[in-house]
This record gives structure tokens, sequence and C-alpha cells, in this order.
């Protein structure tokens, strides 16, 4: 098969790392795979370097995407994305059609992060239908965004109106993206296939004190996430002061690709307490296989996410290293931990009872070692990249 794979977005995060195992691990070496994606420097590097198999073209398109428009001022790239909507649709709907009738495709999936998210993903498959007998695949990553009275429910919805038209095949990571998209539109043509994960056991290792010049022996908690403001950055630094109060011995380690304003504001207020110095450390780059050197690392993954939480693939990656998992409570988490059974589930708004959970975990090396091991073995049963591969061969053979 001749199997084009589409992805918008220009940020690294979760999907890169999917689909980079999804396309390294991919089954049958009879099928030629082609990766569309926008053209960034990000993109570029990270595609180069991780993917291998040798059966993939990677082709990076210019093509203007609402994404991509964007001023200095807030409200003026609001107007500028309404009242060029329109517009970005009907030359991303020509360019992609013109596009695949050239290239002969067999099959094509679209790479979304949540829904309705990147509009070029939607238009594609769009441009799709009218020129091949198969259906599209719209992957989606993360949760819809349910109606509101904002200005920009016209926009998303025509491009829910365009969704019904194609009737794509849906394929989501979570049974909380499934509930989110039927909620949203009434679609019930969704498969949930969860995510799965390859450690790569030849990556060079890299020195995590060195890097972070760590100077003291403490233990370690690690936070991986995008710089913004719903992977609950705030929450987590208000429970580790009020953890720093019980146990003087901890370092927190923040992980994040996207060193933005939100990431300059958060590190302001945290220069500004005195309880906090010389304990919070930062990595200000897209980890990829370097995740598992921080894992290993650490002595506990924290993950205070706020909302639009699908899945999580930062559980996985614990799990891979057998690093115990603290979580809130919110989205697809508590469809892949159990709690105090292979990791700890906590109210999205209790910061005093993640602290209490940090602390008990802290000092007790027996628990973490249970929860660690317990998370190994979900992940190893469960959520294996042959798994999650096996199935998205088998769903893009039958459409």
């Amino acid at each position: 098969m001749k199997i084009a794979i589409y992805i918008q977005s220009k940020k690294l995060g979760g999907t890169n790392t999917f689909l980079k195992n999804l396309i390294n691990n991919w089954p049958l070496k009879s099928d030629q795979l082609y990766l569309l994606c926008n053209r960034s420097a990000e993109n570029y590097s990270f595609y180069k370097n991780n993917i291998k198999n040798k059966n993939c073209k990677i082709l990076f398109i210019n093509i203007p995407t609402l994404e991509s428009l964007n001023l200095n001022q807030k409200y003026l790239n609001y107007i500028l994305k309404f009242l060029f909507f329109i517009p970005v649709l009907i030359y991303q709907f020509f360019f992609f059609y013109f596009f695949f009738k050239e290239k002969k495709y067999q099959k094509f999936m679209s790479i979304n992060g949540g829904y309705p998210g990147g509009e070029s993903c939607i238009i594609s498959c769009l441009s799709w239908k009218f020129i091949s007998k198969s259906l599209p695949i719209l992957n989606i990553h993360n949760l819809a965004i349910q109606k509101t009275s904002s200005i920009f429910e016209l926009n998303r919805g025509i491009l829910d109106f365009i969704f019904k038209i194609i009737g794509p095949r849906v394929i989501v990571v979570s049974k909380a993206v499934k509930k989110s998209i039927i909620q949203r539109i009434g679609y019930t043509k969704v498969k949930v296939i969860y995510n799965g994960l390859s450690k790569n056991k030849k990556r060079k290792k890299i020195n995590i004190k060195k890097i972070l010049r760590i100077n003291n022996k403490n233990k370690n908690i690690i936070m991986v996430g995008a710089y913004e403001e719903r992977k609950g950055h705030s929450f987590m630094i208000n429970s580790f002061i009020d953890l720093k109060k019980k146990i003087k011995n901890v370092n927190l380690i923040i992980c994040g690709s996207q060193n933005n304003n939100y990431s300059k504001k958060l590190k302001m207020n945290i220069a500004s307490k005195q309880i906090l110095k010389g304990s919070i450390f930062f990595y200000d780059k897209f980890l990829g296989d370097a995740i598992f050197d921080f894992m290993e690392f650490s002595d506990i993954c924290a993950i205070t996410s706020q909302k639009f939480e699908s899945f999580c693939l930062i559980i996985l990656e614990a799990w891979s290293t057998k690093t115990p998992v603290i979580s809130t409570k919110i989205g697809g988490t508590s469809e892949v931990i159990s709690n105090n059974y292979n990791g700890i589930l906590i109210n999205k708004k209790n910061n005093l009872r993640f602290s209490n959970a940090l602390f008990d975990l802290l000092k007790n090396e027996k628990k973490r070692k249970i929860l660690g091991n317990r998370g190994y073995k979900t992940f190893v049963n469960n959520f294996s990249v042959n798994k999650m591969v096996s199935e998205y061969h088998r769903e893009l053979s039958q459409i």
C-alpha cells in the first residue's frame, strides 16, 4: 500500500513521538509510507534524526494555515484568523486535491491534536474524499473543544459541517476523547486505539546531573509537559512549596519544549520564592529518547494537568522505566492508572492532597518500587508499540 500520513502542527510534542513509534515499527516492509508535514526547523530536525524506517519518505510541504497567521498582538491575531478563515480553507482544499491527484496514494490518515484542532487536517480529508474511494482516517490525540458562545464557534461550526460531509473513519487515543467527540458533534464512528511506546535500548545515555548542574543528593520529582496553563505548572509549584515545608532534600525537574511568555512568567514566579531556591531545575528542550534517562534519574513522575489531557504518553514513558506516577485525575489518565495499584490519582484542585501523596511516596521506597513495577507490567501487557501499530495497520487495510 502507498500510505500518506499528514500532520499540520509545527510544535514538537506527543504526536511526534507517536508518529516516530508508528512509522519505525510499521509491520509490513512492502508498504510505502509518506509522511507529509509542514516545514519547520523543529519538525525537520526531529523527523530527520528519528525516522529510521527506510520505507518512509518525508515530504515537507508549504501550506498556509491559521496556525501560521501570527502577529505579536493577541486580538489582532483573532481578527486575522477570523477574516482569513474561509480563504485559507479554500486554498488548502485545492492544494491537497491536486497534490493527492498527482501522488496517487492508496490510503490516507491525518493526524490532529484536539478537535477541531488544525483546520488543514480536516480539509485534507475533504480533498481526499473527492479523489479516492477509500475513506480517510482522522486520528485525534486530544479532547474536542465543547461548544461555547465565542465568535470562533462560527468557524468551528463550519469545520463540524465539513467533518460530517466527509464522514471519516475516526481513531482516538482514549475513551475520554471519544466521549468528547460524541458530545460535540454526535459522531459515533469512532474507534479507540491506545498509544503504544517503544523504548530505544541503543540510545546514547546522558548524564542528567551534569546537564542540569545538580550538585546535591536529593530525591527528584520530574514534571514533563509543554509550557501551557493547562499542564498545571502553578498547581505543581504550589504543591512543591507545601512539600518543601515538610522535606528539604527534594528537587523538582521541569521539562518543556515551548519556551514562551508563559514559561518566562513561571520562572520569574519561582525565582521570587525563597523556599524554592536551588531546588528547581529546568530543561527547555524537546526530550525525545532522553525522556527515558530523565525518568530513570527521577524518583517520582508528577502529572498535574488541569484540562485537555486525553491520554498522557508521559505515563507510559515513566512506567517503561519503572518510575512511579502521581497524576491529577483528568481526561484519559483514569483509563490508564488504577488508583493505588499502578499509580496514584488526585483531584485536580487538591494541592494539599497532591503534596501529601508526593511526601508519602518519597518517604516510602517500598511503595515506590511496588507502584513502579506494577506500572511497568501494565505498560508491557497493554501498551506495547506492536499492539498499537498492528491495530492501525488493520484499520488502514480495511477502509
